[in-house]
């Protein structure tokens, strides 16, 4: 039944807006949907100069209808490209292309080729890179609770991100999967793992102990080169 709503909703906006691409994307393009997933879709307008998404519900679905823009998707490339998980990219290199009549989608999708490709070529590089903004946030003073909680935040991205752009920069998480990237740290690094464990879901010590264990952090991501 997903397949079916899905491809009636993408019927009426192509009759609304017959020049924008429109694709389906997420667990109902994987076809590993549940009877309680969301329905995922792709849009794209040469008209609209910013992205945006909507949420709202359809004969029972809930309905998410993402859109991206293609300048400023591209003005963010690189920086997508040093993330583990940057939805966009999963979003657009998984879409199922119902109708593209100018090709919009496919430009997208050409873009996300050219980020997995620099990923896997630049992957130390890009590593590096993580990881001296890591070691930039250990050194940066976060006084009050709310700084706290934003720089722990970055901090955590930055190890995931060196842990996966290390050992598996061919790696494509997927809305689905972000719930399980610690699972995989937790078989491939103990050590490292068992700190982030300490820290997640956040609390008020979380930064005190990624602080605190910073060296050991630092040399266990060392050690998954």
């Amino acid at each position: 039944m997903h397949k079916i709503i899905a491809q009636e909703i993408m019927d009426l906006l192509h009759r609304s807006f017959p020049e924008a691409g429109i694709a389906v994307s997420g667990s109902v393009a994987a076809g590993t949907y549940k009877p309680d997933s969301d329905i995922d879709l792709l849009f794209a307008h040469k008209e609209y100069q910013h992205p945006w998404c909507i949420h709202f519900t359809y004969k029972g679905y809930e309905i998410s209808l993402f859109s991206f823009h293609i300048p400023t998707f591209k003005r963010e490339k690189d920086q997508m490209t040093g993330h583990y998980f940057a939805m966009p990219i999963s979003y657009i290199y998984h879409a199922r292309i119902a109708y593209d009549p100018l090709c919009l989608i496919e430009d997208l999708k050409e873009e996300v080729d050219y980020i997995l490709r620099k990923r896997r070529i630049l992957r130390n590089e890009l590593a590096d890179l993580r990881r001296k903004q890591l070691y930039d946030l250990f050194r940066r003073p976060a006084r009050s609770i709310w700084e706290q909680k934003i720089v722990t935040d970055k901090m955590i991205d930055a190890i995931v991100s060196v842990f996966f752009l290390s050992r598996h920069a061919d790696k494509l998480i997927s809305k689905e999967e972000t719930g399980e990237v610690f699972s995989i740290i937790d078989q491939e690094n103990k050590e490292l793992s068992a700190i982030l464990n300490q820290c997640l879901p956040w609390h008020r010590n979380s930064y005190q102990i990624l602080t605190e264990n910073s060296t050991r952090i630092l040399a266990a991501l060392d050690r998954s080169d």
